[in-house]
């Protein structure tokens, strides 16, 4: 004998999140089954929405209009954005990232006890700056060059023919971090800078010696 369908444990854990009591869920089970019968197969999705739809519960009501009820012109807060500015993010990010996550909300109906909160942890995990073309004129940041001579030993005679090969190869394209996509670039295909300063490192030695 088979045994009668039943909505996987998320499903009911979900409706219990939302307001549901254990005898409402039991009871929307029971009522649902009997619906659908034979005329179709029935899933999750289709319980969780027959659930909502038919169970009259106050704390139901209130907890989709919360969970719902995130509207599409929403903002952080002040402290939110500043915890974000300070952190490095840039205005025009920030704001991209707020429709992005409005709409994901909405589209998806997920709990949202502390909306500001998840919109911070949803940036943190997405770049500082949007991707966008590499300026006209563009130069890396003093540091970063800095940074490869010192780390790739690389010549610092040799930086504006390379900053004029990437600008070549580079400019059609887009990046979230240009300083960072140069110094990729240089360590992908100039690796020769580092063997250099070892190997002239060694003859300076045995020059010196002898």
């Amino acid at each position: 004998m088979e045994r009668p369908w039943m909505p996987s444990s998320n499903a009911r854990l979900t409706l219990k999140q939302l307001g549901l009591s254990v005898a409402q869920i039991q009871d929307a089970i029971h009522t649902f089954r009997r619906q659908v019968g034979d005329s179709g197969e029935p899933s999750d999705q289709a319980f969780m929405r027959f659930a909502r739809q038919t169970t009259d519960a106050p704390a139901l009501e209130r907890r989709l209009a919360e969970v719902l009820g995130i509207e599409l012109d929403w903002q952080p807060s002040s402290q939110d954005l500043q915890r974000l500015e300070g952190a490095g993010y840039h205005p025009a990010a920030i704001e991209h990232y707020r429709t992005v996550f409005v709409i994901s909300a909405r589209e998806q109906g997920r709990a949202l006890r502390d909306p500001g909160r998840a919109f911070v942890a949803f940036c943190h995990c997405r770049a500082t700056t949007l991707p966008a073309p590499l300026p006209a004129e563009w130069l890396p940041r003093v540091e970063t060059l800095q940074r490869l001579v010192q780390t790739q030993g690389l010549d610092a005679d040799r930086i504006p023919a390379l900053l004029e090969r990437f600008v070549l190869a580079y400019q059609d394209r887009m990046s979230s971090d240009w300083d960072g996509t140069f110094t990729g670039w240089v360590k992908r295909h100039h690796p020769e800078g580092r063997a250099d300063a070892r190997v002239d490192g060694r003859t300076n030695g045995r020059t010196g010696g002898g």
